[in-house]
């Protein structure tokens, strides 16, 4: 019995892992409550700390978890369209696309959440963050951008904005200039 017990607290652990990197890309770490979050997984409350130290230990291993898998996406989505358009245009394509602008809580971390780590003191949550973005400009690399961390950056910057103008039309047009501008870029 204690074997089950101990994959059905590691099965749990998972499951608000996933949780939380979606719960807080949509709606800011601060944005997200422990009852809430564990709700989202049928969990009352109560066992969150036996999971987890704090609320910001779990949004560091939820960056991860997210910034993993955004960058695995970009690397399938680069996979498959291989002959048909260069890496690097498949990058920005992806980055840059409205559905992207429009699901954060399935996109990069880094554009939902640099804003709220600049508020944020804990070191580890920073540290997960510097990973994610070390992955990304890696990424980058792999498909031979010139300038990665000034791409990186202006990706981040161009879906934070477009997302800030949701509704309008000029929250298309950050995302078309930017693609536009670093497409012309070699």
């Amino acid at each position: 019995m204690p074997r089950a017990s101990r994959e059905d607290a590691e099965r749990h652990r998972e499951e608000i892992i996933d949780a939380a990197s979606r719960l807080f890309r949509e709606k800011g770490i601060e944005g997200v409550s422990v009852p809430e979050l564990m709700a989202a997984v049928g969990l009352t409350h109560g066992g969150f700390y036996k999971q987890f130290k704090s609320k910001d230990a779990l949004a560091a291993l939820a960056f991860e978890r997210a910034s993993t898998k955004i960058v695995g996406e970009l690397r399938e989505r680069i996979a498959a369209a291989a002959g048909t358009l260069e890496a690097r245009q498949v990058f920005l394509d992806a980055y840059l696309a409205p559905e992207h602008r429009d699901n954060p809580a399935m996109g990069c971390v880094l554009s939902c959440l640099a804003g709220d780590l600049g508020r944020d003191s804990d070191q580890g949550l920073r540290d997960a963050f510097m990973r994610g973005m070390g992955r990304m400009i890696e990424r980058l690399e792999a498909v031979e951008d010139p300038a990665p961390l000034a791409t990186l950056s202006t990706l981040i910057g161009a879906v934070a904005l477009s997302r800030a103008t949701m509704g309008t039309p000029l929250s298309d047009e950050i995302l078309d200039a930017v693609k536009d501008s670093l497409s012309t870029q070699k």
